[in-house]
């Protein structure tokens, strides 16, 4: 469950004092509307510090996971084959 998992998130984040980034590796059979709403669960937590939009990156090869993450607005992805840049 998308909700539970960025509460467990959000509960680490607060515990721990925040953190700069977060990284999100989806195996490659994720289905692209699960990571975007995790993605959009995430962006919904009032955190202390940057906003969360800006804190996730993803690291993905999947063209349509990027894609699908791209239109709401996450901006920061890891990407490992230099092809693709």
């Amino acid at each position: 469950d998308c909700l539970a998992f960025a509460n467990q998130i959000a509960t680490t984040t607060d515990s721990t004092g925040g953190g700069d980034f977060i990284l999100l590796t989806p195996p490659d059979s994720a289905d692209e509307d699960d990571v975007v709403e995790l993605c959009e669960e995430l962006m919904y937590l009032d955190l202390t510090g940057p906003t969360m939009q800006s804190r996730i990156i993803v690291e993905s090869d999947n063209d349509s996971v990027i894609d699908s993450t791209m239109l709401i607005g996450i901006n920061k992805y890891v990407v490992a084959d230099a092809s693709l840049v």
